[in-house]
């Protein structure tokens, strides 16, 4: 990994002392970084970069339009110059205490984190791909890729009706699907361990990243606890596979006897990296880390 981090610092440093923004040359080295580092050669095989996605195409993250998708079908990473204009805007207008080189290295890094979360999808299929189910990475990403429980009374013919169903039941459960909350812990993770050597020298800008790593560490509790559930527990019930949580091996019906067994099993990061159950009290104290308290 060290090389990956070293490449990547180089190029974001690189463009930040230039005053540039990423731009395609450095969405494709990103990329290319990612391919190479985690052989993904037969996963990634193409980069399609245009100004928007078409409105039957845009799925949505946190309420607003997504820049970036991965094509599990013909490998080709797609990217919204549109949408990723809109988000460096909008992230600009937050950073108003740094300055401009810290401003530039932020984005920058921000980007990187978004391409790589989509190299990341290209890594999970290869992982479920050859690894399949003998760990439980694989086995909650192979459940990502499996039929989803379609109604009884849905047709199967209406082939519009059936891709604009299943489009809408991935945005509505992309909060608490694993594969997202996976691919999201892990960018973050990189682009940290990519800019740790300065963090003391960019204490802003790295606390800034810290937060949302820690925030995507969390994503999806708030609204799981609300059905007394985990994120992945919530995922498998919205998508009509209540079944699949019960086949884990950390299952257990009692709710106090499933927590012990977790916690005895897995600590608390790798509990939030599987979207599995986690107290309030955890929750708590790395909301409080993202809120900076």
């Amino acid at each position: 990994m060290e090389e990956l981090y070293n490449r990547l610092l180089r190029l974001v440093l690189g463009y930040a002392q230039m005053n540039k923004k990423a731009d395609e040359a450095f969405i494709h080295k990103v990329i290319n970084m990612a391919k190479s580092k985690y052989n993904l050669k037969d996963y990634v095989k193409g980069i399609d970069i245009k100004y928007a996605f078409a409105e039957a195409d845009q799925d949505m993250v946190d309420g607003k339009p997504a820049i970036a998708y991965y094509n599990h079908l013909d490998g080709t990473i797609s990217l919204s110059t549109s949408a990723l204009d809109d988000r460096v805007c909008e992230l600009e207008s937050t950073l108003e205490y740094m300055n401009l080189l810290e401003i530039n290295l932020f984005i920058n890094l921000y980007v990187a984190h978004i391409l790589l979360h989509e190299m990341e999808h290209a890594r999970q299929d290869k992982i479920v791909n050859e690894d399949g189910d003998k760990t439980l990475e694989g086995k909650l990403l192979g459940l990502t890729h499996m039929k989803i429980t379609v109604p009884e009374n849905f047709s199967y013919i209406d082939y519009d009706k059936l891709g604009a169903y299943f489009h809408q039941l991935y945005n509505d459960s992309y909060e608490f699907n694993p594969a997202e909350r996976m691919a999201d812990i892990n960018s973050y993770r990189t682009v940290l361990a990519t800019i740790q050597t300065y963090r003391y020298q960019l204490v802003d800008l790295y606390d800034k990243l810290s937060r949302l790593f820690f925030r995507s560490n969390i994503r999806g509790y708030e609204e799981a606890f609300n059905r007394d559930m985990c994120p992945t527990q919530a995922y498998l019930s919205a998508t009509g596979r209540q079944y699949e949580w019960k086949d884990l091996d950390i299952y257990h019906p009692n709710q106090e006897t499933l927590m012990r067994r977790v916690l005895s099993q897995y600590g608390l990061n790798d509990r939030m990296y599987y979207g599995l159950p986690i107290t309030v009290d955890e929750y708590n104290a790395v909301d409080d880390m993202v809120r900076g308290n």
